[in-house]
């Protein structure tokens, strides 16, 4: 392995998937080293772990959601794998009943790299997830291309899916950039993340999400945008 090749792994090693616990989620602790399966602590699950039976030289899993339904850990994850044999740049998908033993799905989910968030619908007992994914119009719609490397996009994407694996496309609840709006002048980026509410019957949905707005840019700033958290309601 040449030493360019080796700083790479090295630095994607970095790249797994870490957990910790709280009472009152502002104090955290983190895994054990004695109950990790690599014996570190904090380190719950890597690329390998969650694809077994593939093989590649390395692998990056990160940006997890997590949830609970029925005594049952729903998670997903943003996944791809370098050198011989990759195979995987998606959506991955893993469960568990006691955060320390993994059922990896061991393929991916959503076949393009995407930040996952997921909802889970309590009446009808289904997932409501999103995604964000690079599109290649992105480069020909934003105004200022310095922003394109932070994972930026124009789109959050909308699915429907019944057990978490099988995601359907649904374009009814797409959360698109808005050039008018000085918040995302510059895109949107970052996976988002929404509440679930009943208001008279109906559902409601309130989501927050980053997106790079020239909104507030301090007097003098050799930038154009800066990141911001902004918020949306969706009211079907």
């Amino acid at each position: 392995m040449t030493r360019e090749a080796a700083n790479i792994a090295y630095r994607l090693s970095y790249y797994s998937i870490g957990m910790a616990f709280s009472a009152d989620g502002r104090h955290f602790k983190r895994l054990p080293a004695n109950e990790s399966r690599h014996r570190k602590e904090g380190l719950a699950l890597t690329a390998r772990d969650l694809f077994p039976n593939i093989k590649f030289d390395d692998g990056i899993v990160s940006d997890p959601v997590a949830v609970r339904r029925d005594g049952v850990i729903h998670l997903w994850f943003s996944a791809f794998t370098m050198g011989r044999g990759a195979q995987v740049n998606g959506v991955g998908y893993a469960n568990s009943t006691d955060l320390r033993t993994w059922k990896p799905h061991g393929k991916q989910v959503l076949d393009e790299l995407g930040i996952p968030f997921v909802l889970a619908k309590p009446r009808s007992g289904s997932f409501e997830p999103w995604a964000n994914l690079d599109e290649p119009e992105r480069e020909r719609v934003l105004p200022d291309k310095d922003f394109l490397d932070f994972a930026t996009t124009l789109r959050f994407r909308h699915y429907l899916s019944p057990d978490g694996i099988n995601w359907k496309r649904d374009e009814s609840k797409d959360l698109a950039y808005d050039p008018d709006e000085r918040s995302e002048f510059c895109g949107l980026t970052a996976g988002p993340a929404a509440i679930l509410r009943s208001v008279g019957g109906r559902d409601e949905y309130e989501m927050y999400y980053g997106a790079w707005g020239n909104k507030g840019v301090p007097a003098g700033s050799t930038v154009q945008c800066v990141w911001a958290i902004n918020r949306a309601v969706l009211k079907p």
